[in-house]
C-alpha cells in the first residue's frame, strides 16, 4: 500500500500532470516524507522499542497497568470538563502511581507516553532535513562549491534532538528507581 502511494505520488510530481505550483510543493513534501523521513521515524521506533522490551510473563502486568493509565487519564479529563473548580490532585496521584506500576511491571514500558507518534514524526522529518542539508552541504565543498545551508543544518538537527531528548529525559528523570540505581 505505502509503495503504491510513494509511486504515484513520485509520477504526478515527475511527470507534472499541469498541477499548480502549491499542488507540486505539496506532492514534493509528501514524497519528501514518506521516501526520507519514514525510515528515520522507523528507525527511531526501532531504538524506542529497544528500550521498551517485556517479557511475556509481565503481559498481564502490564496491560493492567496500561488500563490504570487510561483509567487515571478518563477521570482527569471528566473532572476537567465537568467541574471548573476542581484541581484534581487526587486523580493525578492516582495517574502517577499507574505510571509507577507500569514501569515496575515493565521497565521503560511508558517511555512511549513521553514521545508519541507525532512528537516522533516531526523529529525524524528535522533529523533528516539536516542531515540532507549536512550531506548537500559536503558534497558541495567536496566538488569545490558552497552551498550555504548552514541554518538548515543546524536549526533542524537542534530542532530534532530537543523534541527527542527533552521528552526521554522527562522520561527518565520522572521514574522510579530502584536500590540497585540510587
Amino acid at each position: 500500500m505505502l509503495g503504491e502511494i510513494v509511486i504515484v505520488i513520485a509520477l504526478c510530481y515527475l511527470t507534472g500532470l499541469n498541477i499548480s505550483d502549491k499542488v507540486g510543493k505539496v506532492l514534493a513534501a509528501s514524497l519528501y516524507i514518506l521516501l526520507v523521513a519514514l525510515p528515520i521515524n522507523r528507525l527511531l521506533s526501532e531504538l524506542v522499542n529497544r528500550f521498551t522490551l517485556s517479557s511475556p510473563q509481565s503481559e498481564e502486568k502490564r496491560r493492567q497497568a496500561r488500563e490504570k493509565i487510561r483509567q487515571a487519564l478518563a477521570d482527569i479529563r471528566r473532572h476537567e470538563t465537568e467541574d471548573d473548580g476542581y484541581w484534581g490532585d487526587s486523580d493525578l496521584h492516582w495517574l502517577d502511581m499507574a505510571l509507577t506500576e507500569a514501569e515496575e511491571a515493565a521497565p521503560a514500558s511508558t517511555l512511549r507516553l513521553y514521545l508519541p507518534g507525532v512528537v516522533q514524526l516531526i523529529a525524524s522529518v528535522c533529523l533528516t532535513t539536516g542531515a540532507l542539508a549536512a550531506v548537500i552541504e559536503g558534497a558541495g565543498k567536496w566538488a569545490g562549491a558552497e552551498a550555504y545551508l548552514t541554518w538548515w543544518i543546524i536549526l533542524p538537527l537542534t530542532i530534532g534532538l530537543l523534541l527527542l531528548i527533552v521528552p526521554f529525559t522527562i522520561w527518565y528523570v520522572s521514574r522510579p528507581r530502584n536500590e540497585k540505581e540510587i
